[in-house]
């Protein structure tokens, strides 16, 4: 089939890019048919597209689709997938996704050219269109952070000049303003260390060749709807009313009266920063936000930094960086327990409803020098079966801050059959994202290496183990996730029905005993005799083979029906260690 794709006029270059992705994926679906594109489309981004075909024409093809993104500002569904969705649902087709970024192709004549700028450098993105003034970060914000890294980083100044545009120069930058085609602006990025910007066309170019991005986005589009993984989307989804569920996608901070539409979306909680409007969403990013985020990709600049946004924030903690650092400090309040104990058992439920238990577990972290924390945690939503899946993004975003992962490891891990990387497979998974937060605030050295188990057999579980027993020292802590009995029908698990806490609370008890006998084989007899349903029971079973429990203790023991008083669907944790 001969296929002609078009964009909607008046698109951003930035959506140009978006679409290599629909073009790659159905081309590799249907590698007889011939694409080509057209209407809104900057052709720049499709040069040396393999995927191209220039011979089909509106005229010539048997099918004309125009690509949409039908559901703008999603909380479950990425932009980048947008298009593809659009066109297979005009098509009436499915097709399977491809990787996770854009897909641009730099010629060798392109590549061979003299550079540039020469040396190392970042490009910087600060200007923006009086059209949508509301991703304004502000000049003087700018001009900080320039002078943060003066004599550190070469910052190249990019964006265009033209009537619509408000893009100043910056002092210490040097100034490509209106000096670069879309071609010549991607191989700059090409060749650069990484990228500065808003919500723009630079952070689709950077992902699609791969470079660390640092995005200022505040609270105008949600991360999981705009951000990549490998970049750190700095946003404030979550932190005022306008924007506390979803991002708000208003276009202007304040009206211009020039008679255009974009009058009719205006911010509606602005800010003077240096007499200068900007949204209260962006202001509340702080330059040194976006200084330590440079700083993160600078210290990996031997490969693209990889960064994991939180999937659980707003749901299992506060999305809100200050509610956050308040529970944290409600958890940890009376500091720090004196213990030496290389394992505990934390459950991974909700601040509010777990609190109690992880206040006796993170208390007994704070003052020690812990420099990594193994975390075996179950896989809800995805079985694994035998093996454990690893994650190799070099960081994880909280609202908080950054937490690294012990990446390195994880790859060397992986040499063993009993591990595998599968990055989407934590990006979806919060037992071990819930504890995230937690970790940062009583350990701030430590790395984690999260461990995502289904459901392996015994022998599995010692696999595991084994491989992991060289990671273990006296600066690491074992960290076993796990929330235990789900009572309720909405767990198909009652034994109880006359005394649900009494019998939980019973059940619990006998479980405790038989991690804390050190035999894997008595816990495994009791899930066997009692039916328990404790989520993270391979976990605990394969810690079970890593270390010798023998002699944990319950250090706290509470309900879910402690804070919402639901009899109907109850869950217990348990903090255990020593």
């Amino acid at each position: 089939m001969k296929l002609f794709i078009k964009l909607l006029p008046d698109q951003s270059p930035g959506n140009s890019v978006v679409l290599t992705t629909a073009i790659r994926d159905l081309k590799r679906a249907n590698p007889d048919w011939k694409l080509n594109v057209g209407g809104g489309v900057v052709r720049d981004f499709f040069q040396n597209n393999p995927n191209i075909d220039s011979s089909v024409t509106e005229k010539t093809a048997d099918k004309i689709v125009t690509a949409e993104y039908p559901f703008r500002g999603s909380m479950t569904k990425h932009y980048l997938y947008s298009y593809t969705e659009s066109i297979c649902c005009q098509l009436g087709i499915r097709i399977k996704r491809g990787e996770f970024r854009p897909e641009l192709f730099l010629s060798k004549s392109e590549l061979s050219l003299p550079r540039k700028i020469p040396g190392p450098y970042w490009v910087l993105n600060s200007g923006y269109r009086t059209n949508i003034s509301a991703k304004y970060w502000g000049d003087e914000h700018f001009r900080q952070l320039v002078f943060e890294f003066k004599n550190k980083i070469k910052f190249v100044q990019i964006g265009g000049k033209s009537n619509d545009l408000q893009n100043p120069p910056l002092s210490g930058a040097i100034d490509l303003r209106g000096k670069t085609s879309f071609r010549e602006l991607m191989l700059l990025i090409y060749h650069s260390e990484g990228v500065v910007s808003p919500v723009s066309l630079p952070m689709h170019i950077a992902s699609a060749f791969r470079k660390p991005a640092v995005i200022i986005a505040g609270g105008r589009e949600h991360p999981n709807w705009t951000g990549y993984d490998d970049q750190i989307f700095l946003h404030t989804v979550g932190r005022l009313d306008c924007c506390r569920e979803s991002g708000c996608f208003k276009r202007r901070v304040l009206p211009l009266g020039d008679g255009k539409k974009f009058d009719n979306s205006i911010c509606s909680d602005p800010v003077l920063h240096h007499g200068e409007p900007i949204p209260h969403c962006m202001d509340l990013l702080a330059v040194e936000n976006v200084a330590n985020a440079i700083r993160l990709c600078c210290r990996r600049n031997d490969r693209v930094a990889r960064i994991q946004p939180s999937t659980v924030a707003g749901k299992n903690y506060p999305a809100s960086p200050s509610e956050l650092t308040g529970k944290i400090n409600q958890i940890l309040a009376g500091g720090a327990i004196k213990s030496n104990a290389s394992v505990f058992i934390s459950p991974h439920h909700d601040y509010d409803r777990a609190g109690k238990c992880y206040s006796e577990v993170f208390r007994r972290m704070m003052g020690r020098e812990i420099l990594r924390i193994i975390i075996l945690a179950p896989s809800h939503f995805s079985n694994p079966g035998e093996t454990a899946v690893l994650t190799d993004v070099s960081c994880f975003q909280t609202p908080s801050g950054f937490i690294e992962n012990d990446d390195e490891s994880a790859r060397k891990l992986c040499l063993n059959p009993a591990f595998r990387i599968d990055p989407e497979i934590h990006k979806r998974e919060h037992s071990a994202q819930t504890l995230f937060p937690l970790i940062r605030a009583a350990a701030p050295d430590a790395r984690v290496l999260p461990v995502l188990v289904g459901h392996p057999t015994a022998t599995a579980q010692q696999q595991i183990a084994d491989a992991l027993r060289p990671l273990i020292d006296s600066f690491s802590v074992v960290l076993v996730s796990s929330d235990f009995t789900h009572y309720g029908s909405v767990f198909h698990y009652m034994p109880f029905p006359d005394d649900p806490l009494g019998g939980i609370a019973e059940s619990d008890r006998s479980a405790a005993d038989a991690i804390s006998s050190g035999d894997p084989e008595k816990f495994s007899m009791f899930l066997h005799e009692s039916g328990s349903n404790i989520c993270g029971r391979f976990a605990i079973l394969t810690a079970m083979r890593l270390l010798n429990l023998r002699g944990t203790e319950i250090l706290a023991w509470n309900t879910s029906h402690e804070t919402d008083g639901d009899s109907s669907r109850i869950v217990s944790y348990v903090a255990m260690g020593k």
